[in-house]
C-alpha cells in the first residue's frame, strides 16, 4: 500500500497565525501575572472556573454565560456554580478586554479561560518551587481534601435523589450512605452541617483521601466519574502512531509536487509522535521502551506471527514529529492548545530522538525535520498500525 501524507509544520499563513497566537498568549500572560500579584486568589479561582466549565460537556466557555430569564438557568447560575469566586470571572473579563484591544473578534472567551488557567498553573508551580516544594507536593496540598469538610447541600442528592430519580447513588458504599444520612436528612437539616471528606483519618494529613477516592466510599462524586467513564479521563499522554512499513521516507516540501529527501528507511517502523503540553521524561521513556519492544514482526525461523520487535529484526525506525495528533475540533476548526508549544517541544523532541538512539543503534534511528512542512511516503506492511499513549488507563502495566 503506497500512501503519501502531508504533515509537520506550518505554511506561511499558518506561521503568521502561530505568531499571532503566541502574541495573544503573551497578552493573557501579562494580565495573569499582574492579577496573581495583586490578588493571589485569582489563580485557584480561575483554575476552578476552568474545571467547572470543562466538566459539563467540554471546555466551551458556557460557564461564563449568565441566565437570560428566570425560567431557564444557564450553567453559570446552576446551584453547583453559585459559589465560584468572582476573581475567576474578573480574570477572564480583563484578559478578554486586553486581547480585544489588540486583536478584536479573534479569540473566544473559552480560549481566554483555557490560556489563563494554564498560566496560573505555571505561576503556582513557580510559587511552590520558591518554597522548596515540588509539583507532587503542590498536587497533594492543593487537593488536600484529606483534612477538608463538605457541606451536606453539596452531596445530599446522592443520598436521596440521585440524578432526580428519587433513589440514592447506586455506586455509593451502603455503610457510608447510612452514616451520611444520619448527618444530612433529606429535608429540614442544618445548612451549616459538614462531614469530612476523609472519614477514616479526618484530622491527619495523610494519603487516606486518595486511597478512598479509588473506591466508592468518598463523599465527592468527581473521583467516581473519573474512574468509571473513559470520556472523563484527561488526555495527559505522549502519543505515538506506529506503522509497520516495508519502506518509508521523509522529504522537505519545496512545492506541491517537489521535495528534498531528508531520511529514508527500509523495513521497520514509521513512528508519528505527538507531544502533549504536560509530557515529561517519564512519558518519553515509556514511548521509547514500548516502540522498540513492540512485537509487530513475524519470526521467520519459527513461523510465529507477532513475535519479534524491530530491534530483534535489526530493522530501522523513522521518527516524525506531528503536533496534529493532539488536534481537537471546535466546530469544524482544529485546535491544538493541548499540544506542547513549539519552543518547548523542539528540545523535548530532540531528547526523545536521542533516547531512541541510545537505547538501540544510532544508525538505525532516522528523523524528520521538526516544525517543517514535510512529505512522508510509506509502504505500510500489512497494513499494521498501532496507537500508543504513554499514560493510557492501562499504561501502568508497562
Amino acid at each position: 500500500m503506497n500512501i503519501q501524507i502531508k504533515i509537520g509544520g506550518f505554511v506561511d499563513e499558518e506561521k503568521k497565525g502561530a505568531r499571532h497566537a503566541e502574541s495573544r498568549r503573551q497578552l493573557v500572560g501579562s494580565l495573569t501575572s499582574l492579577q496573581f500579584k495583586e490578588s493571589p486568589i485569582s489563580a485557584p479561582a480561575t483554575i476552578r472556573l476552568f474545571f467547572h466549565d470543562c466538566f459539563v460537556e467540554g471546555c466551551d466557555g458556557s460557564i461564563l454565560v449568565a441566565s437570560s430569564s428566570t425560567k431557564e438557568l444557564a450553567e453559570k447560575d446552576a446551584v453547583e456554580n453559585r459559589e465560584l469566586k468572582m476573581e475567576g470571572f474578573e480574570t477572564v473579563r480583563k484578559a478578554k478586554a486586553l486581547v480585544e484591544s489588540k486583536c478584536p473578534g479573534v479569540v473566544s472567551c473559552a480560549d481566554i479561560l483555557a490560556i489563563a488557567a494554564r498560566d496560573y498553573v505555571h505561576l503556582l508551580i513557580k510559587l511552590f518551587n520558591s518554597k522548596g516544594l515540588s509539583i507532587e507536593d503542590m498536587v497533594a496540598l492543593s487537593g488536600a481534601h484529606t483534612i477538608g469538610f463538605a457541606h451536606c447541600k453539596h452531596f445530599v442528592t446522592r443520598l436521596y435523589h440521585y440524578r432526580g430519580k428519587g433513589q440514592p447513588d447506586p455506586y455509593m458504599d451502603p455503610k457510608l450512605m447510612y452514616a451520611l444520612r444520619m448527618y444530612c436528612p433529606s429535608y429540614g437539616g442544618s445548612a451549616g452541617t459538614v462531614v469530612p471528606f476523609d472519614a477514616t483519618t479526618p484530622f491527619l494529613f495523610d494519603h487516606a483521601y486518595y486511597a478512598i477516592a479509588a473506591i466508592p466510599v468518598g463523599v465527592e462524586t468527581q473521583s467516581k466519574h473519573r474512574k468509571r467513564t473513559k470520556k472523563s479521563q484527561p488526555i495527559t499522554a505522549m502519543r505515538a502512531v506506529v506503522q509497520r512499513v516495508a519502506s518509508a521516507k521523509v522529504e522537505i516540501a519545496l512545492s506541491q509536487v517537489e521535495g528534498r529527501l531528508v531520511s529514508e528507511i527500509g523495513p521497520g517502523l514509521l513512528v508519528l509522535v505527538g507531544l502533549h503540553d504536560s509530557d515529561s521524561d517519564a512519558d518519553a521513556d515509556y514511548i521509547c521502551r514500548k516502540v522498540l519492544n513492540m512485537r509487530l514482526f513475524p519470526n521467520e525461523n519459527t513461523g510465529k506471527g507477532w513475535d519479534q520487535s524491530v530491534m530483534q529484526r535489526n530493522y530501522q525506525v523513522l521518527l516524525v514529529s506531528q503536533f496534529t495528533l493532539y488536534g481537537l475540533l471546535k466546530g469544524n476548526k482544529p485546535d491544538f492548545h493541548v499540544a506542547m508549544p513549539p519552543e518547548r517541544a523542539r528540545p523535548f523532541y530532540a531528547s526523545l530522538v536521542d533516547r531512541f538512539r541510545n537505547a538501540y543503534n544510532t544508525d538505525a534511528i532516522k528523523d524528520g525535520v521538526f516544525g517543517a512542512m514535510m512529505k512522508v511516503s510509506l509502504v505500510n506492511d500489512g497494513p499494521v498500525t498501532m496507537q500508543l499513549d504513554s499514560q493510557s488507563p492501562k499504561s501502568a502495566e508497562a
